[in-house]
């Protein structure tokens, strides 16, 4: 009996680790968003100065004597994003993702209070998410089982599904002091919603050829799905100098206070006639589970962004950077240990938990970005960037490998971005290409077709040969109407 329950509590691991290490998250990134401190055209410029970027302010210190009176309409005109990992599921078996899309990102208005030295912005951000949906199939006659029980090469259907789809929205309200005149200071509090839907599916068989064994189909099944939302609340204080050609700026991202938030997972598992010690006892093994508002918890770590920018004589010099600082290992998402494996022999299921936790851990990452702008005649300034976008991912920070872990996208993105601004009268009107990639050799496959056995369930063993590349293309839209 004891030999039994390690055998069930192994194998479930085993299918868990496999198969669950793929689940898929807006990516690991801090600077992904258009509208950051190495954003919005020119790095440092929502940190720095104002100048004509619109009413929406990274560091709410530009706020402080603004007489802004204006309504900032944004959006991705049109975006492709291509992934391709090679090798994802085995050699010759690629993952790939394409996905089109036009996104209303941002909406703000700001308002100098009259008779005072105060400013007020508001916006409605919205920053998609990776859009992830591929799959990947292997219909094939090898050799899968063991020839002591199934002599000769075996019928082989392995089929991997994965969809997911996630994004933030975020609420911002913010205020601006002069302080003097050279300083000034400013607060921005923000409400943020974080929301992810993901859908894993994978499934292999293999049939057990006749003449030394009754059963005819040896397979493993492996679906696991989650929904959730989390709401949240972000203070940002910030300060501002400017003096001459010179303008700074220093801001300060506090980490996320949570509010509330709710999820849904559903997870099945099942086994049938596996042979792992003597034919005489294949295994079998049917874990399922679907359990509704489960509490979330997400977190970002406190933040430090800096920008600097210098007058030039026909343009200006961008300098930003932002620090963000490391999370401890917490689980996103702590299911309930209700009834998991049937049947429950032994008490198995108080392990429920720990196998289908959603859980996340963050290395400290530093960016920066370089910018220039360029006065083209008196009406028009052209901007060329560039800005780092390290993944805060780290295998070596957690614990031990039960869990879920929501990451994919671990590879170091690089963003450019080249556009023009127009002034007229009552507007600015901002237009630019956005281009990014992001490339990882010696990336960890999820699934590997190529070996498949009664040893790795099936699954295949799993190893870090697969190539992944990202590129990102869009066009973004800017249009500030001066009230």
């Amino acid at each position: 009996m004891v030999k039994q329950l390690r055998m069930i509590r192994y194998c479930l691991l085993l299918v868990s680790v496999c198969v669950f290490n793929v689940v898929k998250s807006q990516d690991t990134h801090y600077w992904n968003s258009q509208y950051g401190a190495g954003g919005f055209f020119v790095p440092g410029a929502v940190i720095a100065a104002n100048g004509d970027s619109g009413v929406y302010f990274y560091n709410p210190a530009l706020l402080g004597g603004s007489k802004i009176a204006a309504i900032s309409m944004n959006t991705v005109l049109y975006q492709h994003q291509a992934i391709r990992i090679k090798n994802g599921a085995g050699k010759g078996f690629d993952l790939k993702s394409a996905s089109n899309a036009s996104v209303p990102n941002m909406l703000a208005g700001g308002q100098a209070i009259p008779g005072t030295r105060v400013s007020v912005a508001y916006a409605l951000i919205h920053t998609p998410g990776i859009r992830l949906e591929t799959s990947q199939r292997r219909d094939d006659q090898f050799q899968v089982l063991n020839d002591s029980y199934s002599p000769g090469n075996e019928y082989y259907v392995g089929q991997y599904q994965l969809e997911n789809r996630a994004g933030e929205t975020r609420a911002q309200i913010a205020w601006g002091l002069k302080l003097g005149k050279y300083w000034s200071a400013g607060l921005l509090l923000e409400g943020n919603v974080y929301s992810q839907r993901y859908s894993q599916n994978y499934s292999a068989r293999a049939i057990v050829n006749p003449g030394v064994v009754d059963f005819k189909l040896a397979s493993t099944d492996a679906i696991y799905t989650v929904d959730y939302h989390h709401i949240g609340l972000k203070i940002r204080p910030g300060l501002a100098y400017d003096n001459g050609r010179h303008h700074l700026g220093l801001t300060a991202g506090m980490p996320m206070i949570h509010v509330g938030g709710s999820a849904i997972l559903v997870s099945d598992n099942l086994i049938q006639e596996l042979v792992l010690t003597t034919p005489d006892e294949p295994f079998s093994l049917l874990a399922n589970t679907r359990q509704e508002k489960l509490k979330v918890k997400w977190r970002t770590p406190l933040s430090i962004a800096a920008g600097y920018i210098y007058d030039l004589p026909k343009g200006k010099l961008y300098i930003a950077a932002e620090h963000y600082g490391r999370i401890k290992e917490y689980n996103i998402i702590t299911p309930r240990n209700e009834y998991f494996i049937r049947p429950d022999t032994a008490g198995l299921n108080t392990f429920t938990s720990g196998i289908l936790r959603l859980k996340d851990v963050r290395k400290s990452v530093t960016n920066v970005a370089l910018g220039v702008s360029f006065n083209v005649r008196k009406d028009l300034t052209g901007y060329i960037s560039g800005r780092t976008d390290f993944s805060f991912f780290d295998e070596s920070l957690y614990r031990d490998d039960s869990g879920v872990v929501p990451y994919t996208a671990t590879w170091n993105n690089f963003h450019f971005q080249l556009g023009a601004n127009k002034r007229t009268r009552r507007a600015n009107i901002k237009a630019g290409l956005v281009l990014t990639y992001g490339q990882k050799n010696n990336f960890r496959q999820d699934i590997n077709f190529s070996n498949p056995s009664e040893s790795n369930q099936l699954l295949g063993d799993v190893q870090n040969v697969a190539q992944a590349r990202h590129i990102t293309a869009g066009f973004l839209l800017c249009y500030v109407h001066n009230l």
